[in-house]
């Protein structure tokens, strides 16, 4: 059934929300040791929040992969007891959605499912099927929890991507967020949770 097009102020919300992390979280320089520390820190933080017994959090597991464009792979781990090898699979196919459009996939999500309601598509799986029908949904995944790697003086062109499944999918991409904004020192504290 075919909605009026009107916006969606609370989507909006949340994609520019999603932007300004894009924006503000640039590496000076990433390598091997980079990607250790901020894996621990998304474990540690992670387990954190499961200990506080955040609800979202309580009883969840999560992998966590930091690859390059290159599939070079820096940082690896599951965490929890209840991670399944379909986590895995949705890590490869959040990972794939950051290489080919060079942003987040909550990003992407949020922006495809907004278009959709544009034009006037009333349910959010709706804008999604029709963009699996160019884009294989077996290959990518339009769920929050992959966020690019993007170097300072280098205009959105990432070089690799940070990954997390196993939350919901804003709080995989918050928990993301928040574990690069410790490592990076940033005191910012946009959330789109």
């Amino acid at each position: 059934m075919m909605k009026s097009n009107t916006a969606n102020p609370h989507l909006q919300a949340k994609i520019d929300i999603a932007t300004k992390h894009e924006e503000e979280l640039k590496w000076p320089a990433f390598n091997e040791e980079t990607a250790w520390n901020l894996g621990n820190k998304i474990r540690s933080l992670f387990l954190e929040r499961k200990n506080e017994k955040v609800p979202e959090y309580e009883h969840a597991s999560v992998v966590i992969s930091i690859t390059l464009f290159n599939d070079h792979i820096l940082f690896q781990t599951s965490v929890g007891p209840d991670c399944k090898p379909d986590n895995w699979n949705w890590i490869r196919r959040k990972t794939n959605t950051v290489k080919r459009f060079g942003r987040s996939s909550y990003l992407q999500g949020r922006s495809v499912t907004l278009q959709g309601l544009s034009k006037g598509f009333e349910q959010e799986h709706v804008a999604q099927d029709r963009f699996h029908i160019l884009v294989p949904e077996a290959d990518y995944a339009i769920h929050g929890g992959a966020f690019p790697i993007l170097l300072q003086g280098h205009v959105n062109q990432a070089i690799g991507v940070v990954a997390v499944s196993g939350l919901p999918q804003a709080h995989d991409h918050q928990l993301v967020v928040d574990s690069i904004r410790s490592v990076l020192g940033s005191e910012s504290q946009s959330s789109v949770v």
